[in-house]
């Protein structure tokens, strides 16, 4: 029997027909499996301990390739990914609400539902809120529409945008 690394992870072993009877390795239809798996477990052993494989948390792929006098056997580690991490994202920032009318604004400022910190500006002929995400929206939303920003939105309504109150 002779083992050769490959490269790193993939090792061929070519056993000749004495190698395969001494392993118990009969590879036609009819053979007995639990004694086939014994002797590739044999096989895979030696080629740990020479190679240096190892099989903590790892899986094999043995791919064999019969001839006339014995066969090749391709050994390849699978190394068993770690599962992936879930970060959840914190949204944090400014939300913005837009209000169709003056009086809309004036009704949620009676209605005292304007969160603790906001800042209103008169942008382009409408009002817009600038809060922190979250603050009041599910009061806000029955006065105002939310609108969808990028980072430079609030930037840009701070910069041409007239500020009314904060």
């Amino acid at each position: 029997m002779r083992i050769d690394q490959l490269e790193t992870g993939t090792v061929l072993v070519s056993m000749e027909s004495e190698d395969m009877r001494r392993y118990q390795l009969d590879l036609t239809p009819q053979s007995d499996l639990a004694s086939f798996k014994k002797g590739l477990l044999k096989v895979v052993r030696q080629v740990q301990d020479k190679c240096g494989l190892t099989g903590r948390g790892e899986s094999y792929l043995v791919e064999a390739l019969p001839g006339k006098n014995g066969c090749l056997l391709m050994i390849t580690v699978h190394t068993v990914m770690p599962k992936r991490r879930v970060y959840r994202v914190r949204r944090s920032g400014n939300a913005a609400w837009v209000f169709d009318s003056a009086d809309a604004m004036l009704d949620c400022m009676h209605a005292r539902l304007m969160p603790e910190k906001y800042e209103l500006y008169l942008f382009y002929g409408s009002y817009i809120l600038l809060t922190d995400i979250g603050a009041g929206s599910a009061a806000l939303s029955e006065y105002a529409v939310s609108v969808r920003m990028s980072r430079s939105t609030p930037a840009r309504i701070r910069e041409y945008g007239k500020l009314v109150s904060l």
